[in-house]
């Protein structure tokens, strides 16, 4: 078995443990900060010891199970598993397993990832930050983030799915040291008073760089706000969170494109990060009402018959 310089299993080990079992759907070749997101099937472990791991580990069922048996820290649950349930593994954690485990979704993050949240959400300044082992957890928050990213797992590249996933890594990581730290803190520092200055700075760099693919640390950084805080900002002041903006500014710039018609409505789709077309098509016509082709045909010059047929 594979291990990082500190004897710890790292995630790419991990995912070679669990090479044999079929991953429906995985994260990597994707540039998501601070975590790491599979979707693996069922498989029923015979008394499997798994060693420590760099990361903590969690993990929420897509499924029942009649009988799972997990042991760490000396302390066994035992019993069945239920759809949406959660665990969380802290890092250097032994294991051992045996039963069936359901179909689940495993999100991976470093203590670094959880330190660094908890600095930017905390008020005092924290130099340790903890999670706590749990066997069973039954949060609707956990579940419906869980749910969110395995949608963006399945999905072709598009403009939104950095920043969005990004987002959610926040969202999470902030729900986990409210409710589930060893060492619950003051939360929610101050929020800038400098905000709308910061936040004009950011919109700029989406206007700016239409075709461009873009991260909320990119955003963050432009604004000079921590993630956590850049993200609390700009919900409130502009009203969406900051992937529904670069998907909304995406697809005005798309109008721009089809009014001029130079473009097949594939090759805009695909200049604007969409890979997928028919994914284009939905966002389209959720924030406009119509599909592409119906604005091409009412508003694009010189849209005719046969350019529509090389846009399909």
């Amino acid at each position: 078995m594979l291990t990082s310089a500190s004897g710890l299993t790292t995630v790419e080990d991990a995912r070679r443990q669990l090479s044999a079992r079929p991953i429906f759907a995985t994260m990597r070749g994707r540039a998501w900060h601070g975590v790491a997101i599979d979707e693996l099937s069922s498989y029923s472990p015979r008394n499997l010891a798994v060693g420590p791991r760099d990361h903590y580990l969690l993990s929420i069922n897509l499924d029942d199970t009649t009988y799972v048996r997990s042991e760490r820290f000396g302390m066994i649950y035992e019993g069945a598993g239920r759809i949406g349930e959660a665990a969380i593994v802290p890092a250097g954690t032994d294991m051992k397993w045996d039963g069936t485990i359901p179909p689940h979704i495993t999100i991976r993050f470093s203590p670094a990832a959880l330190l660094e949240m908890a600095s930017e959400v905390q008020r005092a300044g924290y130099r340790e930050a903890a999670i706590g082992n749990h066997f069973r957890i039954r949060d609707a928050s956990i579940r419906d983030i869980a749910a969110l990213m395995r949608r963006e797992l399945r999905r072709a590249p598009h403009p939104a799915q950095d920043v969005l996933v990004e987002s959610l890594t926040i969202e999470l990581l902030a729900h986990l040291l409210r409710g589930y730290s060893i060492r619950p803190g003051q939360d929610d520092r101050p929020l800038p008073w400098a905000a709308p200055a910061a936040l004009r700075r950011a919109l700029a760099y989406v206007e700016d760089q239409p075709h461009a693919r873009i991260s909320l640390e990119e955003l963050a950084g432009v604004a000079g706000l921590s993630r956590y805080h850049f993200s609390r900002l700009f919900r409130r002041y502009v009203g969406v969170g900051p992937a529904r903006y670069v998907e909304r500014s995406r697809l005005e710039q798309a109008k721009a494109m089809i009014a001029l018609a130079h473009l097949p409505l594939t090759e805009i789709a695909h200049a604007l990060g969409f890979a997928d077309q028919s994914h284009f098509t939905r966002r389209f016509r959720h924030h406009f009402g119509c599909a592409p082709t119906a604005y091409a045909r009412s508003h694009g010059r010189g849209w005719t018959a046969d350019r529509e047929k090389r846009s399909n």
